[in-house]
């Protein structure tokens, strides 16, 4: 599955920070994180919490309106929460490049310069 492949990935990644996957078995992404959090304040398990969230900027504005707004509203249900951070990462559609292409345009452009 693709959390196993994750889990595989970063585990290989090795930096030393762990990685927990909050399943939903509903598609439901806030609720079962902000209870995952809630749980780790009442267990006293944490000092400070992290939750790293995906932000989709899409290619046009007029696109906004297609995607969710998850991001946002996970920041503001931890706005008032100490020892929380929410850090989104913008993930740009249709920009992303893999390393291997890349590395292989690198190549190519120094091939050429030869």
């Amino acid at each position: 599955t693709q959390t196993e492949q994750m889990r595989t990935a970063w585990a290989a990644w090795d930096i030393g920070v762990e990685l927990v996957v909050v399943a939903s078995p509903y598609r439901s992404v806030i609720r079962p994180i902000v209870e995952y959090v809630d749980m780790l304040e009442r267990e006293g398990s944490a000092d400070l919490v992290s939750v790293v969230v995906p932000e989709i900027i899409p290619n046009h504005w007029w696109e906004h309106a297609l995607h969710n707004q998850t991001a946002l509203y996970l920041k503001t249900a931890f706005l008032f929460k100490p020892n929380v951070v929410v850090t989104a990462v913008p993930f740009h559609l249709g920009r992303s490049h893999r390393w291997r292409d890349i590395m292989d345009h690198d190549e190519t452009l120094e091939e050429r310069a030869s």
